[in-house]
Order: C-alpha cells, then sequence, then structure tokens
C-alpha cells in the first residue's frame, strides 16, 4: 500500500507534535524549570511546533475530497480540520512565548491546553478513521 499525500502529512504532523511536546519535558528532566536561558537544542522545539502545524495544514488541505461523505467520516473531516486550525493557534501561542512579557504564565497554559485539545481532536480523528475506513 502506497502512502498518499494526505498520509504522509497526517503522520509527520503527529510525530512532530509528539517530539516537540516531549523537548520541554526533557528540559525539566535535565534541569530546573526556572532556570535562566533555553539550551541550545531546545531551539528544535520552535522549529518542529511549526513544522507540525505546516503539516497539519497540509493534511487537511490535501484531504478535503468533493462528494458525500457518510456521517462517522464527515465528523473525522471536522475534527481534523479542528486539530489542523488548533495546531496553527498553538505554534502562534507558542512564539509568543519566547519572549518574556506580562502574561506569560498565562499563555503557557494556553498552550498546554491547546495540546491536549488537538491531542483530543486529532486522536479522535485518527480513531474514527482507523474504525471508519473510506
Amino acid at each position: 500500500m502506497a502512502l498518499t499525500l494526505p498520509d504522509l502529512s497526517g503522520w509527520l504532523a503527529a510525530l512532530a507534535l509528539l517530539a516537540t511536546a516531549a523537548l520541554p519535558l526533557l528540559r525539566r528532566l535535565r534541569r530546573s524549570p526556572s532556570g535562566g536561558t533555553w539550551p541550545p537544542w531546545y531551539a528544535s522545539h520552535f522549529w518542529l511546533g511549526r513544522l507540525a502545524a505546516a503539516a497539519g495544514v497540509l493534511h487537511c488541505l490535501a484531504s478535503v475530497r468533493t462528494g458525500s461523505l457518510p456521517t462517522p467520516a464527515e465528523v473525522g473531516l471536522w475534527l481534523a480540520s479542528l486539530a489542523a486550525a488548533l495546531l496553527v493557534l498553538e505554534a502562534l501561542v507558542g512564539s509568543s512565548l519566547r519572549r518574556r512579557a506580562r502574561g506569560r504564565p498565562a499563555r503557557r497554559r494556553l498552550h498546554l491546553w491547546l495540546l491536549a485539545l488537538i491531542a483530543l481532536t486529532g486522536g479522535l480523528h485518527v480513531l474514527l478513521d482507523v474504525l471508519l475506513p473510506l
């Protein structure tokens, strides 16, 4: 079975999201979260987040087809669209966290909540796709 652009971009978005989410956890395990500057390797968190957003949008656009879909497949498509939009919002909020400014703790919490919503909507999309393939 050959992988298509929608398949590849969807799995790339998922892998990039998992990798970028793991990096802050590694940082906390390696040193105090209140430490000063970002370690040099942590820049990959920023570009992986942007890659996840771009791949998610590409997956969304490449998956759009004309024609009618069964209701569960349509729900899965809406969930995937929501996840792609949340990925873009997540990347924007994440980019704003690079600056140390007032309101940063609230933006960090939003960043974590967005990650949870992306995992939920993306996971439901994958589950529907696996259970009800077209």
